[in-house]
């Protein structure tokens, strides 16, 4: 699917001379759309820049 994705963005920059930037954006957040469709459920993400540590000057000590 990515490859059909990439020629697609490809062929709009190209045809329509936008800025690949925009339609690379754009297209970003019409994938997150679909994905919503597919599933409504979240997904968390688990990882220790979440949590400030002691070490990094965040902490409230």
């Amino acid at each position: 699917m990515s490859v059909s994705f990439c020629a697609m963005t490809g062929h709009l920059t190209h045809r329509f001379s936008l800025p690949p930037f925009l339609v690379t954006l754009a297209g970003t957040f019409f994938a997150r759309g679909a994905a919503f469709f597919v599933s409504t459920q979240p997904i968390g993400i688990d990882h220790m820049v979440d949590s400030p540590t002691p070490k990094s000057g965040l902490s409230s000590a």
